[in-house]
């Protein structure tokens, strides 16, 4: 099988997880990347090979943004960068006792990632709280961040969006439980909490907040891990909402702002046992460590 990079003009790419210090390297064109202690750098746009003792690994060298929906989770695009997590108690830092056992413990002790921000809260919506909606009746009172806006928000106040390079966007388990509209009539140009009244204009406003910082940060929209919870159940608000609504939702934002996307429901709800679901699942929501090591797996090259 072919052995393929691609990168992006001025984008890095290290090598250190398939080479070792005995291995003969050999660039092709050395006018197409630059290679500096096994760190190939995009330099102009084209095609050249990258050859490792014998075997032979094609780099395509594309447009800045060009990767925005094709880029892969790997060791080597993400050694020393900065990745910012954002999400609901999956995806959480301390999830039920899961400290240093959930996937995105797993991404930074695995892919030698430079820093890893986990702002992930129990809990939260994707869906800012705006007044009237389901997440404000119930929430209201605490006075917290409790969706995925305000924290995007307070991570651009404290300075933080400029030097995230990548960016994991992972809800929807709170958002089906609170069934907030999903769209409204103005979707342009959404760059303040005030315009934002659905679930996907709460999408827009994220990633537009993220691109403002740094226009050529990549995200992945990674949709909802299995629930049992799938047909509805368990939800005070009736309406006609349910987690394929919004699975369906996640797919096309990310369709429409050209970012990754990813479906990890159909490949998780295998590990789901309701008779024996302690070993993947901790209970009907919420993944084991070995879950999250699956997870993990699941993310890993794609």
């Amino acid at each position: 099988m072919e052995k393929i990079i691609n990168i992006e003009i001025n984008e890095t790419y290290d090598l250190n997880n398939k080479v070792n210090c005995n291995d003969f390297l050999k660039v092709k064109d050395e006018s197409v990347i630059n290679l500096s202690n096994n760190v190939i750098k995009g330099i102009k746009v084209g095609k050249t090979s990258l050859m490792i003792n014998n075997d032979e690994i094609i780099i395509n060298v594309l447009n800045e943004n060009e990767l925005d929906e094709t880029f892969t989770l790997c060791y080597g695009r993400l050694s020393n960068k900065n990745l910012l997590i954002l999400g609901d108690s999956v995806s959480a830092k301390e999830t039920i006792g899961l400290q240093n056992k959930t996937y995105s413990a797993l991404m930074k002790d695995e892919l030698n990632i430079k820093e890893l921000i986990n702002a992930a809260i129990g809990g939260t919506t994707l869906t800012y709280m705006y007044e009237g909606s389901n997440i404000d009746k119930e929430y209201h009172s605490h006075q917290v961040a409790i969706d995925g806006c305000r924290v995007t928000k307070r991570l651009e106040d404290a300075g933080v969006l400029d030097n995230i390079d990548y960016v994991i966007i992972a809800y929807g388990h709170n958002d089906q439980h609170f069934k907030d509209e999903i769209e409204e009539e103005n979707t342009e140009n959404i760059y303040s909490l005030e315009q934002i009244h659905s679930y996907k204009n709460s999408f827009r406003y994220i990633v537009n907040t993220l691109r403002k910082h740094n226009k050529q940060v990549k995200i992945l929209a990674l949709n909802c891990t299995y629930s049992e919870y799938e047909k509805g159940q368990l939800s005070a608000y009736g309406n006609k909402y349910d987690y394929d609504s919004y699975r369906k939702a996640c797919k096309e934002m990310a369709s429409e702002l050209k970012i990754k996307y990813l479906d990890p429901w159909d490949h998780m709800k295998q590990f789901f046992d309701p008779f024996d679901a302690h070993h993947y699942y901790q209970d009907a929501v919420h993944i084991s460590p070995i879950g999250h090591i699956e997870l993990f797996k699941y993310l890993l090259n794609k």
